[in-house]
């Protein structure tokens, strides 16, 4: 199959003859060319040249579709809860109960959002636009995590991939919030049984527990999300300690004298003398 035209999208159009000689690549350019690798599949190809690249064509969010269905549980809790609970809620301490709720489920909501930001993000689906410094996304984790695994490897004896996986915790919890996501979906069910014409028959001690439930699948996400967050500003902060040093084990005449006679510590000018 022959592959589709890239140098088309370009919408060249001149006189090539204006260029003179300019136009043309010597030989050894040529042959340069010629033995060059093959840098582009057929595939890859045809995708650039039928303009259908996008991160979405390529990378799914393992953890979009129970994020999603937690999102709506959430959100179907938090507006029974939040309906006028001291009527709706009439058992002794339901309607104080219930408001509870109401705001430990909208402090979920919010997590639920900013934990599928996140997923999207380490999944390759998006890029995020805050700091590179702090908020990790695919290219840069990859990137980074093979630095620190190639650093730790040397000053941990480090010999697998938790320097890289490290900022990666939040994908594989899907059983998790799977099971988090089940027990959400069955209080959500409850709360709807249970309230007949308006009136609901949960007792306070029946929504604190939906609230103990809540909280934890808040946590689980919470503790991940900001797990993989610091995971990455620390290995971040570390490679750029690492660069710092390491320019004292490959300086140059000049700085050599600089740092010796100089611009250096005691302590640094100790440690070079010691290497």
């Amino acid at each position: 199959m022959t592959a589709n035209s890239v140098f088309a999208l370009l919408n060249y159009s001149f006189d090539d003859a204006k260029y003179g000689n300019s136009i043309y690549l010597t030989d050894q350019a040529k042959k340069y060319l010629e033995l060059a690798p093959k840098e582009i599949e057929p595939w890859q190809q045809n995708d650039i040249a039928d303009g259908v690249v996008s991160r979405s064509r390529y990378y799914v969010n393992p953890a979009a579709n129970v994020c999603s269905t937690l999102l709506a549980n959430a959100n179907i809790i938090f507006a029974s809860a939040n309906s006028d609970p001291a009527n709706t809620f009439t058992q002794i301490g339901a309607g104080n109960a219930a408001m509870n709720l109401a705001n430990t489920t909208l402090l979920f909501i919010t997590e639920i959002i900013a934990f599928k930001s996140h997923t999207d993000n380490i999944s390759g689906l998006t890029i995020a636009t805050s700091s590179s410094k702090t908020v990790p996304h695919y290219d840069s984790v990859i990137s980074m995590g093979q630095e620190m695994l190639i650093l730790t490897n040397t000053t941990d004896s480090i010999s697998n991939t938790t320097p890289m996986l490290g900022n990666f915790t939040s994908l594989f919890i899907g059983d998790d919030l799977a099971n988090n996501n089940l027990i959400i979906h069955t209080d959500r069910l409850a709360m709807d049984a249970a309230n007949v014409g308006g009136i609901s028959s949960l007792t306070a001690n029946q929504i604190n527990t939906i609230i103990t439930h809540v909280q934890t699948a808040n946590t689980l996400v919470s503790t991940r999300r900001l797990h993989d967050w610091n995971f990455y500003e620390k290995s971040y902060q570390i490679l750029s300690d690492f660069y710092f040093v390491k320019n004292f084990t490959s300086m140059g005449n000049t700085s050599t004298y600089l740092v010796n006679n100089l611009i250096g510590t005691d302590l640094i000018k100790t440690n070079i003398a010691n290497t």
